[in-house]
């Protein structure tokens, strides 16, 4: 029986010690999960959170007199009433944006006393949205 011992020392492969390294494992594992996840999750947020809100007005020259961005198409605004189209995800992660938006319109636009929104663009609603 040879008792030299190994240059690198041999492994521990006991079931205390196999048990421990893989638990180990495990929870690192999940934490990188877990982070992953969290990372995913906030650049979804941050991304989606500001859905696009341009400005829209009847076009009386087309039959049906469709909506139409009056900055491309040079239309006059109604005097009277204001109307935007929501482009994106409708959820709680954009109600702020979208509060401060329709505020700042306000703001602008005092005599546009009738203000027309528009969802056809919405991705999705959720109830925080709605």
């Amino acid at each position: 029986m040879d008792t030299s011992i190994p240059p690198f020392g041999a492994p521990d492969l006991s079931l205390e010690s196999v048990r421990s390294l893989s638990s180990g494992a495990i929870a690192i594992a999940l934490i990188g999960l877990l982070e992953a996840v969290s990372v995913a999750l906030a650049m979804f947020v941050r991304r989606t959170m500001r859905p696009g809100l341009p400005l829209n007005v009847p076009n009386a020259k087309v039959p049906g007199r469709p909506f139409m961005s009056p900055i491309l198409w040079k239309l006059p605004e109604c005097p009277q009433s204001l109307f935007a189209r929501i482009q994106g995800s409708l959820y709680f992660g954009s109600v702020e944006f979208l509060e401060k938006e329709f505020r700042r319109l306000e703001k602008e636009r005092p005599d546009q006393k009738h203000f027309g929104l528009m969802l056809d663009g919405a991705v999705g609603v959720d109830l925080a949205g709605a």
